[in-house]
């Protein structure tokens, strides 16, 4: 394993992670309206939070999604598999 991995970042360092990434996000997901005065303004941390939260709920539902269809695929090929197996059993 390389040193480089296994560096821990001190409060400075994780504090300009975390500037840039709300820099980037400010940029991905752009200004809003204001409810109460209808002016587009930038948005603050906290809103940021709640859409990546939001994104993740949707990854995490997302991926739940594609692994449920997955073990369903699964079932189906094993259950084909058995009848194929106990067809060709039977037979004999």
């Amino acid at each position: 394993m390389y040193g480089c991995e296994t560096w821990s970042l001190t409060l400075r360092e994780e504090r300009k992670l975390r500037v840039f990434e709300n820099m980037v996000l400010r940029r991905i997901f752009g200004p809003r309206r204001d409810k109460v005065t209808e002016e587009w303004r930038r948005l603050h941390n906290e809103d940021l939070n709640d859409l990546i939260i939001d994104v993740n709920e949707i990854k995490l539902t997302k991926t739940k999604r594609c692994i449920l269809y997955s073990l369903l695929y699964n079932k189906k090929v094993y259950s084909l598999m058995m009848a194929i197996i106990e067809a060709e059993t039977c037979s004999c």
